[in-house]
């Protein structure tokens, strides 16, 4: 056997198949022809079907067989066997051809099929470094920062002010998504010592998930920036945020 083609699984193939009468001349089968589909060495066909006699301005005899190579019939790697079958004035002929399924190279034969197929693929196909997949898979990880307001408060010139919202997305956390105290904790911009050091917020609204901290020790003077740093456990992980303040402009948005 032949064979005549590689043939991947998801495509449709067609294939014309000739009558003639015992004399050579083009000629109708007494019925439509039948093909049957072995696979391999198996002597059971695992498909058949019947070809379709074809209507063009050139004579008789000819006939059209159309499938499509399902991955729940056919498998990759294996060889196929087509067998036709047919009888013209009540004379029987036969003939074969093969062809074959690579491995690794399934091509769905609809826009909807490989979208179908992207959909389904597993996540763990797609963690290596520098594929798509993973690569798509970072850019949905959600983004979570905290919007950090200082306020040298001058009605009550001993302290400043810190106020915290944490957003998810660009979308403001409740204090229900987070699951611990949260911190916060300066640093001088002149040397990176404490301006002051770690400790916890209050929580100024259980609703909107704002905290609030009044630093009298550790105040910035005019003229000076800041670090401040943020942390504490949102939706199940720890979360960093930090921002550059100044007494400058007395409010910094």
């Amino acid at each position: 056997m032949a064979v005549e083609k590689n043939i991947k699984i998801g495509e449709t193939i067609h294939w014309d198949i000739p009558t003639h009468n015992e004399s050579g001349i083009s000629e109708n089968a007494d019925t439509p022809p039948e093909f049957y589909i072995f696979d391999q060495a198996s002597d059971t066909p695992i498909h058949r079907d019947k070809y379709t006699l074809r209507t063009w301005d050139y004579g008789a005899g000819l006939y059209r067989a159309t499938m499509n190579l399902s991955g729940s019939l056919f498998t990759e790697g294996h060889y196929y066997t087509v067998a036709t079958s047919g009888t013209v004035n009540l004379r029987n002929g036969l003939e074969a051809w093969g062809f074959h399924v690579p491995s690794g190279e399934v091509t769905p034969s609809t826009p909807a099929a490989i979208a179908d197929a992207v959909w389904d693929e597993t996540v763990t196909g797609h963690v290596a470094n520098d594929t798509f997949g993973s690569g798509l898979g970072a850019a949905m990880l959600p983004i979570f920062y905290a919007d950090i307001r200082y306020t040298y408060d001058k009605n009550a010139a001993s302290q400043d002010e810190y106020t915290v919202a944490w957003f998810r997305n660009a979308i403001q956390l409740s204090s229900g998504d987070i699951s611990s105290n949260v911190y916060i904790q300066g640093y001088k911009r002149s040397d990176g010592t404490n301006l002051f050091a770690t400790t916890t917020m209050g929580a100024a609204s259980t609703t909107l998930g704002l905290f609030t901290h009044s630093e009298s020790a550790g105040r910035l003077v005019p003229g000076e920036a800041a670090m401040i740093e943020v942390s504490g456990t949102i939706q199940g992980a720890n979360r960093v945020w930090s921002k550059i303040i100044t007494r400058d402009s007395g409010v910094l948005s």
